[in-house]
This record gives C-alpha cells, structure tokens and sequence, in this order.
C-alpha cells in the first residue's frame, strides 16, 4: 500500500501520514475542514459496515473476526456498523445528516399485537425510522436533540404496549396528544428543543387502545387545535366516543397565519354510553380565558372543573405531571 490517499481542501492537504499546511488559513477555512475530517470520520463508519456486508461472501460465519484483525475494532463495533449498513442502504442515506442521526434511530421496533397483547417485536420500524430522519434534516435537529426525542418515543411505545396490556377502567380520560405540527407552526415555538414533546402521526394517536380502558360511561376530554380539529373529532368517533360540545380556551395571546390570529385552542367533549357529568351545581362554562404559560401547558382549572363534575376514575394521557386523584400517562412521565 502506497501514500496515495489524499483529501485537499484550501490551504490543507491530508494523506496517510497526516495533514500539510500549504498556505495560512483563515478563521472560516480551519472551520471548514474541522467539519470536513467529522464527516470523513462518520463516512468512515458507513464504509466499513458496507465493506462488512460485502465481506459476508468472502468469510462467512469468521467475518468479524477477520474484520476485527484488519482494522483492530472490536467485534460489537463491527457488527453496529454493519447492522446500520443493512438497515438503510446506500440510496437511502442523506448528506446532510451524519452516521450517528442514522444510529439513533436504529433502535425504534414495531409493535405487534399476538393472542390479545401488544409487544415490541424484533423487526426494525422503517418506516418510522425514516420519518424521524426527515424530520432532523427538516429542522436541523442535532444529535443530542433526535436523541431525545427518539428516547421519548421508546418509552410511549412501551407505555402504549403497557395501556393495551394492563388496561384499568376508567370514568374520565383527559388527552392532549402531541399533534404533528407543521413546519409554519414549528418556526414560531421560542421554546428550545427539549422543551418540545416528539410528536405523533394521526393514525398513531388513532390507534392507541383506548378502547380498552374506557369504562361503561365514560367522559373524554380531548385537546386539539385549529388545524387538527376535523382529524380529533374524526379520532373521538374511532374511539367510540360521541361528540356533544367543544370548550374554548382564549390563550390571550397566539400566532397569526394567512391573516388569522390563532389564539384560541379547543377541548372537545365526547362520551361513551351515558353522560355522566353531574347535572347540578356550577355549570363547566364553554369558554375559559386564562393567559397561556410555559409551551402546551394547559390551565389547571380544566382538571380541577372536571374533578367536581365526575365521580369516578380519571387519567391524563400525554401527560406532564401526576396530580392527586388522576392517573397519568404520558411523556414526561
């Protein structure tokens, strides 16, 4: 093997045996090449896993060890490497999105129901892999931020399959599911990264089994928004919930959007079986006026109404934090 090798970009030149300065760089320029040698390095690792997978017709069942010999990586390296090759092949990979986005979605799994229960099977989702990945190149999502939000949606999963599995029946179900926002909307969220949930696809929010803990009469609270409200009454419907009215909550504040100012959002009531509000005392009003506060955060006054409205028991999806007399399920959790 000879010093062939070279990777020139302005003023420096790399071979085999290290880097050569051939004129003084600017500020940007060193920049530049230090983002250059990081993506040589992630190219490194989808080199290897397809080098791997070709290896497979020379070695067979001694392939790792091998390849471990030639390149002194350990054996599980390898083995990542070429797992992550397999998954998403040569045409399916981006260029603005680097080996470890790719990684961080290797783990998502598809849910299958068997003899009555869900559980997370072997197979590799994909499809919702592949939608994760659109969304980091959309919005610019950094490692460190997809990993968050794959790490959120690794554990709905088990708490879908946990809802499905386990199901306790309840007089109340209080949801606010995390919609699929569009671009337009993401772009007027100040709030950083971590403040916001992973969102959900409608067919997802549609088949969570909500069917199994609804009980005889039950009451179903469900927030949504101006652009959501035909797929949540259409998701009210699937749930096996018929509507009867919407409250409105006046934010004080929104967003405006092809002349609209957006500032209100809706909470959709539905029921299953007999309404089973109380009939008397102070009415649950329509319309509420509470200035909103930290991103999607609800007014507490919602669960304290409902509270003096139902007797029996509650649970909060999607949500943020346990209250006394509710069961909570959900995100942050």
């Amino acid at each position: 093997m000879n010093n062939e090798l070279q990777l020139q970009v302005g003023p420096y030149r790399t071979t085999f045996v290290g880097t050569e300065i051939i004129r003084k760089s600017t500020k940007k320029e060193w920049e530049n090449y230090g983002e250059i040698l990081r993506r040589v390095d992630e190219a490194k690792q989808w080199a290897i896993g397809d080098w791997l997978s070709d290896g497979k017709s020379h070695y067979g069942d001694g392939l790792y060890e091998k390849a471990a010999e030639i390149l002194g990586i350990e054996e599980q390296s390898l083995r990542r490497s070429a797992m992550l090759a397999n998954q998403f092949e040569l045409l399916h990979r981006c260029n603005n999105l680097s080996w470890t986005h790719y990684l961080q979605v290797s783990s998502i799994k598809t849910i299958e129901t068997k003899n009555g229960k869900m559980f997370l099977s072997k197979n590799h989702d994909m499809k919702k892999a592949q939608e994760f990945l659109n969304r980091a190149e959309k919005e610019k999502l950094s490692v460190r931020d997809l990993r968050k939000i794959i790490e959120q949606y690794l554990i709905d999963q088990e708490n879908i399959c946990q809802l499905a599995n386990e199901p306790k029946k309840y007089q109340v179900i209080y949801a606010d599911p995390p919609w699929p926002v569009g671009s337009i909307e993401m772009e007027k969220w100040e709030s950083p990264i971590e403040d916001k949930y992973p969102i959900m696809q409608i067919d997802e929010i549609k088949s969570l089994p909500i069917g199994n803990i609804t009980g005889e009469n039950c009451s179903l609270f469900l927030w949504t928004t101006h652009t959501f409200i035909h797929d949540a009454l259409h998701i009210m419907d699937f749930w096996g919930f018929k509507y009867f009215c919407t409250i409105t909550w006046d934010k004080g504040n929104g967003w405006t959007q092809n002349g609209f100012n957006k500032r209100t959002e809706f909470l959709l009531y539905g029921y299953k079986g007999k309404i089973n509000i109380d009939q008397f005392g102070e009415s649950i009003p329509t319309i509420i006026v509470e200035q909103k506060k930290e991103h999607s955060k609800k007014p507490d006054m919602i669960r304290e109404m409902i509270n003096n409205k139902v007797v029996g028991s509650k649970i909060e999806l999607f949500a943020r934090n346990k209250y006394e007399g509710w069961d909570s399920w959900g995100q942050e959790i």
